[in-house]
């Protein structure tokens, strides 16, 4: 169950924003990244971001967002939902998994089900549900689209429709603040378009639960950025120490200083480092995903709770 910080890419129609009223940050950071990203106000819910169980926020927060979607797909296509400010707030588990109990489902995740609501709410949904829309091949990526229904990876009559949901960023404990928030926004609409000539970076660190998983893909990805006529390199540590030019990092390891070392991330870079607890900002362990954004990262994600290792569920470093 990830979570992520995102600049999204388009001119705000393709955005459904929700913002709480009761939450003077959210009011500020949804509204800044409104103005900033072109929402249109009709395409702006206000309502608490989160009721607890699943079943309450499914029957009050998924049909408002599924009503507003449906009423906004006559004119456009909706690809995103945009929570401001949510991550302190998590939905109690309504999947079900052999490894360990799931007791907490991310924000994101949970508005992302919208189409998917039915399914979830007629049982206990294994941790391996397969996300409809998901990947063709191993070196496909089918390009999104919110209005087609997916079945596994490909465009299907009889398949579901997804939405790509990505919040705006956490300023309680251990989060960031507004400012970083509004960089973050800044920075990310400022390069896009900009084609920034960085390198990829793709590390292979000693931990193998989090490096192991993904580092046999290295070599066929960075040829394949290399072919594509992009820069992209493996490392063996756990950051590119000395290198300004990121555009991206892919790494493994649970903790580890990123905001204070040495090195640079352009402006619309991704990175993250696939721990445990990236996201659980309750939780003091490891380091979490609010250091990239202060770094400078356009996007990055983290889990909400200890996930088992499979390795479906881990984003693949073509990702």
């Amino acid at each position: 169950m990830l979570m992520a910080h995102a600049g999204l890419a388009g001119d705000g129609t393709d955005v459904v924003l929700v913002i709480d009223p009761t939450d003077p940050v959210s009011m500020r950071v949804g509204h800044y990244y409104q103005q900033a990203r072109g929402v249109p106000a009709n395409h702006v819910i206000y309502m608490p971001i989160a009721t607890s169980p699943y079943e309450s926020f499914r029957q009050f927060q998924l049909r408002a967002v599924q009503a507003k979607v449906d009423q906004l797909d006559l004119d456009a296509t909706v690809d995103y939902i945009v929570p401001s400010d949510v991550f302190s707030n998590f939905v109690p588990g309504v999947f079900t998994d052999a490894c360990a109990q799931v007791f907490r489902f991310s924000i994101t995740s949970a508005y992302s089900s919208v189409y998917l609501q039915d399914e979830f709410a007629s049982g206990p949904v294994s941790s391996l549900f397969t996300n409809p829309w998901g990947r063709v091949s191993s070196t496909i990526v089918l390009p999104f689209d919110g209005f087609s229904a997916y079945r596994f990876g490909s465009p299907s009559a009889t398949g579901n429709r997804l939405l790509i949901t990505s919040s705006l960023g956490h300023t309680g404990e251990r989060g960031n603040t507004v400012d970083e928030i509004l960089t973050m926004i800044d920075r990310s609409i400022a390069a896009e378009g900009s084609l920034p000539a960085g390198t990829t970076y793709l590390m292979q660190t000693n931990d193998t639960a989090r490096s192991g998983p993904r580092q046999n893909t290295f070599a066929g990805v960075v040829n394949d950025i290399q072919a594509a006529g992009g820069q992209a390199e493996v490392l063996q540590a756990n950051l590119p120490i000395g290198r300004d030019d990121a555009i991206g990092v892919l790494s493994g390891f649970a903790s580890t200083n990123v905001d204070q070392a040495d090195f640079t991330l352009l402006p619309g870079a991704i990175a993250e480092h696939l721990t445990s607890f990236g996201a659980t900002f309750d939780n003091s362990q490891q380091t979490k995903i609010s250091e990239w954004v202060r770094k400078g990262a356009r996007g990055t994600f983290g889990a909400v709770q200890e996930p088992c290792n499979y390795p479906d569920k881990i984003p693949h470093a073509r990702a």
